[in-house]
């Protein structure tokens, strides 16, 4: 037998037999849930795609989104801080709030008992305070680390 025949007879066996085999690539399995109606189950069957049904779980994903109610966002401000908005300062405040949060940032980085109680009567002023939060910055976070 000639090499060409014999590649030939090959070639014919594994085509006959791949012929036989179920090769549908889109055939496979599919996971639906338990309330799919049964027309759509019926649909995908027909493909002679296999149905895996699976229970429906409420996962956050899943569920619609609902918008938080008022007291959940002032909750979420007041935790945050965000409703802290920085009003429009003067130059001289803008200036002055520099300057203050730079000598604090100075102090607390060499933290000597001194320099501590210094901070602490500084930050203690309300007009310090206020311009503070007039500047939208926060006090707390800027001593937190040093002060407790």
């Amino acid at each position: 037998m000639k090499r060409s025949d014999l590649k030939k007879q090959i070639e014919e066996v594994i085509t006959e037999i791949l012929s036989e085999v179920d090769i549908d690539k889109t055939a496979g399995t599919v996971v639906m849930k338990k309330t799919t109606p049964p027309s759509e189950i019926k649909k995908v069957t027909a493909q002679g795609i296999d149905v895996e049904l699976k229970e429906t779980e409420d996962d956050e994903f899943d569920a619609p989104e609902k918008e938080p109610s008022k007291a959940e966002l002032k909750k979420i401000d007041k935790e945050f801080n965000s409703s802290k908005f920085a009003k429009k300062l003067s130059p001289a405040d803008k200036e002055r709030l520099d300057k203050v949060e730079a000598g604090i940032k100075k102090k607390l980085a060499n933290p000597t008992k001194d320099n501590i109680a210094i901070v602490k009567q500084l930050i203690s002023k309300p007009e310090i305070k206020k311009l503070f939060k007039d500047g939208g910055k926060d006090l707390k976070a800027l001593i937190s680390d040093i002060i407790g």
